[in-house]
């Protein structure tokens, strides 16, 4: 049990604060963090001018002690991730960090947010406990996804958390056998709608039919409409590179399962979209690592396919 210590008070970010922030990041993750913005103050207070950022801040006898903040995404307007927290060795345990995320998830009903998201950790349990009890249910692992923010040689993993403030559901669907329970126990969190058609969502919000990003080891392919040649393609893909395959999900994406386990892909869950709808979450390329995750759903989603 954790018990938030009386003479810390939380407070939003003030102009001024930049330097104290970088600064505790420093002594709590040395150089590696995987925000490179933390380490140059400026950028904090311009994140912060924009809204690209909104932090809440802890402090203890006018000492800077932990920090979070509700990170934004240009394409989600309504959505950001709870992500920057730091909390000073000394005042690990007390609730710090869940205080924070309190305080943003508060301040994000406010503004009418439709979804937060949170990625734990996986070498860092307290993580994952943090997010279960601010009410985060996790629906996507991420294996392999960056470079460990503590310094060790392995690739961090991380579990994805959602928070829905609005209604998101997900489609009514034929999911294969394998998955059902899995399925079942999100859609309980997040409820369940009709089923998805990905031809009206493709015409009317999206640019382009699909996005590829390098970032880091890993390949991120976003398919918004589904092409059977495209997709098969993308399955040919040099093996040894780590792909991320994010497709609609709708009945069209269930029909190549056969044929993306045949490729080596592995389901390894649900991740929202930018229009409040969901993606079907493919890993291709991960290290084999044995995993023990604080909540019995995760570890029955990293059982089903991504532990081998």
């Amino acid at each position: 049990m954790t018990i938030f210590h009386p003479t810390i008070q939380i407070r939003r970010y003030q102009s001024g604060d930049d330097r104290k922030i970088s600064q505790l990041f420093r002594e709590v993750y040395g150089n590696s963090y995987v925000y490179p913005d933390i380490y140059l103050p400026s950028l904090i207070n311009d994140n912060q001018i924009t809204g690209q950022w909104h932090s809440a801040l802890a402090f203890h006898q006018e000492r800077l002690i932990g920090h979070a903040s509700l990170v934004k995404d240009p394409m989600q307007p309504n959505q950001a991730e709870l992500a920057l927290i730091a909390v000073y060795p000394d005042f690990q345990g007390y609730g710090v960090a869940k205080s924070l995320g309190s305080y943003l998830c508060d301040y994000a009903k406010e503004q009418g947010y439709n979804l937060l998201t949170i990625k734990q950790v996986c070498s860092h349990p307290k993580s994952q406990h943090i997010a279960r009890n601010l009410g985060f249910h996790s629906t996507a692992l991420m294996l392999d996804y960056v470079d460990s923010p503590f310094g060790l040689p392995e690739p961090e993993s991380i579990v994805q958390g959602v928070l829905p403030l609005k209604s998101l559901p997900l489609p009514k669907l034929n999911w294969p056998q394998p998955w059902q329970n899995w399925v079942s126990l999100i859609g309980q969190y997040v409820g369940e709608s009709t089923p998805y058609t990905p031809s009206v969502y493709q015409r009317s919000m999206i640019a382009e039919p699909f996005t590829i990003k390098k970032s880091g080891r890993r390949l991120d392919i976003t398919l918004y409409e589904i092409h059977s040649d495209f997709l098969s393609e993308v399955i040919d893909f040099p093996t040894g590179q780590l792909i991320y395959l994010k497709l609609p999900a709708c009945e069209e994406t269930l029909g190549f399962y056969s044929l993306l386990k045949k490729g080596g892909f592995r389901f390894a869950g649900l991740c929202p979209d930018t229009h409040d709808g969901w993606f079907l979450l493919w890993l291709r390329g991960y290290q084999l690592t044995p995993y023990q995750f604080h909540d019995s759903e995760t570890q029955h989603l990293y059982q089903m396919e991504l532990g081998g």
